[in-house]
């Protein structure tokens, strides 16, 4: 989980700084022009794990990523959005990044720090980096069948399960007791609108569950950890983790 201080910049819209480099989180408006699609595409490398790729074997994330040349081309171009870099160089083991001006500024990525780097840009971005996964692969057919309908039963959950980006959209324009502007909206990046929808639905349901707990009598489902204050906390919603 990243620190305080990068949430608080993120609340205050500002960018955040990591190894002394400006990331700046893209905006909605920036998002809709580019295409969702483009968005996924610039920043899903963050978000993969080791065992996304075939044949990983003993390589991080990292040395798959380098050795997957359209995976390095799309986070490439998802880093030149977030930073705006000069000029790059690409080594086996390791990304060079330039920025001109009065004193030229170089970062190294590589597999050492390049996990960190990931969390950052999926906190900043909205993302979710993937699980690595805990089955492994058996010798029994059946066991490995059985391990297959597992994991295919658990994406079915989170396809139905999801929320998507016009849908969280349309409850911040239009959802709950108050209306955000469509500008506000449009400048704020994909962190900022998650946490305004997490926000909006965690208050609405809080509220709905306190109108059924003042009718029964039981108070159980709107106390403690339930309480609204703890709906709307930085951190406690999955959607950040």
């Amino acid at each position: 989980m990243a620190n305080q201080a990068y949430f608080n910049r993120l609340l205050a819209g500002k960018s955040i700084i990591w190894q002394d480099v400006t990331f700046t989180p893209t905006t909605i408006d920036e998002i809709i022009e580019m295409g969702t699609d483009t968005f996924d595409r610039m920043f899903y490398p963050f978000a993969l794990v080791a065992d996304s790729f075939k044949n990983a074997g003993e390589l991080s994330v990292f040395e798959c990523i380098l050795r997957t040349p359209s995976v390095l081309a799309d986070m490439m171009q998802g880093l030149k959005t977030l930073t705006a870099y000069n000029g790059s160089k690409l080594f086996s083991n390791r990304i060079e990044l330039w920025w001109s001006g009065e004193k030229r500024r170089t970062l190294v990525i590589d597999k050492n720090n390049f996990d960190e780097l990931a969390d950052l840009v999926c906190l900043m971005q909205g993302l979710h980096r993937q699980e690595q996964d805990k089955f492994r692969t058996y010798k029994d057919p059946k066991l490995n069948d059985a391990k297959n309908k597992i994991l295919q039963g658990r994406k079915r959950v989170a396809e139905k399960n999801a929320v998507h980006f016009c849908d969280m959209l349309n409850i911040c324009l239009w959802g709950g007791e108050y209306m955000v502007p469509r500008d506000t909206i449009m400048s704020m990046s994909m962190w900022e609108l998650m946490n305004l929808y997490k926000s909006k639905v965690g208050i609405k349901n809080y509220n709905d569950e306190l109108r059924v707990a003042i009718a029964s009598g039981d108070g159980k489902s709107v106390s403690g950890n339930n309480f609204g204050l703890e709906r709307v906390k930085i951190g406690t919603s999955p959607i950040f983790l």
